[in-house]
């Protein structure tokens, strides 16, 4: 568990322009478990780079590669998923995985959901940060997620809207929500945001 006074006092120290190794030292010297300060450090870094995901800009070349990627992913899921519930389906004689074990269907489902959800936080970081780079702001994207779970209708929307964020330029010059994003970096990235 990461000590919430330890964590305050990094991020109070960072925010006055402390580099790490010295809040680390500083730390210690006031009595603190070096494991607990180390913990607290690993912990604001992961939260860091969860945060990095929604901050930003995106182009919008970028932003089609996640997208498609995050398609492709999410159908491989969904076919790992189906395939590990077959044997329990009437009528199919084993998963693809082979037998009928209900311990293999749920164990399938519950990649495909685990998956499908995380493959899901990074296509809305994706959206998020492609909305900043046309102006707008991210809140956005959450109400598209929304809609695109509506049957049909829903994913007309979603897919115009993909359509959309990935053929309209982004704003020329530095905007609210930084400068203009680099077209020329990897996918992942692009995937990972700033930090």
């Amino acid at each position: 568990m990461i000590n919430p006074q330890i964590a305050k006092y990094i991020n109070d120290e960072r925010a006055r322009g402390v580099i790490d190794a010295d809040i680390k030292k500083a730390l210690i010297e006031k009595g603190w478990q070096e494991n607990d300060v180390e913990n607290a450090f690993k912990a604001q870094v992961a939260i860091a780079h969860v945060g990095g995901l929604f901050k930003g800009r995106l182009d919008k070349g970028n932003f089609l590669k996640i997208a498609l990627a995050a398609i492709a992913l999410q159908f491989l899921f969904m076919f790992f998923g189906a395939g590990s519930m077959m044997g329990m389906m009437p009528g199919y004689g084993s998963s693809l995985f082979g037998g009928t074990n209900l311990g293999i269907a749920i164990i399938g489902l519950l990649v495909m959901v685990v998956m499908g959800l995380v493959v899901a936080v990074y296509e809305l970081g994706a959206t998020v940060r492609r909305l900043h780079d046309l102006g707008q702001t991210g809140w956005y994207a959450l109400g598209l997620a929304l809609v695109g779970m509506v049957p049909f209708i829903g994913w007309i929307i979603s897919i115009g809207a993909l359509i959309y964020l990935s053929i309209t330029p982004g704003d020329p010059a530095e905007n609210t929500y930084g400068g203009v994003p680099n077209p020329h970096v990897t996918l992942w990235q692009a995937i990972k945001g700033s930090e």
